[in-house]
């Protein structure tokens, strides 16, 4: 941090999924902007960049706060969210919104756009790049006349870790039509579930897809019976589409 840069030593470097990051770099940009901006003492928020930096990335609020105190730094709470706002507004660090109201921070990648995979169970959050998707993005952009200004792509779903091992999990809205499945939860509250178990729908279970949902609700075979299952009961139903070698 800044007493390391001033004793001469190497100043750390961020690591992250994509690539490593000078941080001495970030800093010097930032302060360099802050200046410009007429701010004046830029040391408290060059330490908490610094920090942040150092920590990874998707980080919430709680867990900033978190760091700064294990970091040993009596730093108020209207302070810092002062400096995050301020990172923000600079382009530095970019702040993503969740379903539900919960707000990450991550480090803007100047070289690369990346989109993410939230899964609903653990909140992990997986970046992933695929430049036909920036591709497919533009074309449509064109086709239509409209002139993208940013975009931001969230898929929220369950992690391969929460999934179950080596079973891959998804909701049957997903599962094509002549697919034989297993249950392997139900979403939704109560009443959903009451319904759904009432029809036959529980874990454990296989299941055929006759049909998909479309136009009309989506038809499975469970238990030698037919039962139509509308688009908001098939998404709440989890299956496993590699269930082989379970019991």
């Amino acid at each position: 941090m800044l007493e390391r840069r001033r004793r001469g030593e190497k100043t750390p470097r961020v690591f992250s999924d994509r690539m490593k990051k000078d941080t001495q770099k970030v800093l010097d940009e930032f302060k360099a902007i802050f200046e410009e901006d007429g701010g004046g003492d830029a040391d408290e928020r060059l330490r908490l960049l610094s920090l942040f930096l150092e920590n990874g990335t998707h980080l919430t609020m709680e867990k900033i706060e978190e760091l700064v105190r294990e970091d040993g730094w009596d730093l108020k709470s209207e302070t810092l969210r002062s400096y995050i706002s301020t990172f923000t507004n600079y382009g530095i660090i970019h702040r993503i919104r969740l379903d539900g109201g919960t707000e990450l921070y991550e480090y803007r990648d100047l070289d690369t756009h990346h989109d993410h995979m939230i899964c609903v169970k653990c909140g992990r959050v997986q970046e992933f790049t695929d430049p036909r998707i920036e591709i497919l993005q533009e074309k449509n952009a064109h086709i239509h006349g409209f002139i993208p200004l940013r975009h931001s792509m969230t898929l929220y779903g369950i992690c391969q870790k929460c999934g179950g091992g080596r079973a891959r999990v998804m909701p049957l809205s997903l599962i094509s039509e002549g697919e034989t499945v297993r249950i392997t939860d139900i979403g939704g509250g109560r009443r959903i579930r009451q319904r759904l178990v009432s029809m036959g729908i529980v874990p454990g279970k296989d299941l055929e897809v006759i049909r998909t949902p479309g136009p009309g609700p989506a038809v499975v075979a469970v238990d030698g019976s037919r039962i139509a299952l509308g688009h908001v009961l098939s998404r709440k139903v989890l299956v496993s589409t590699n269930h082989t070698d379970e019991k």
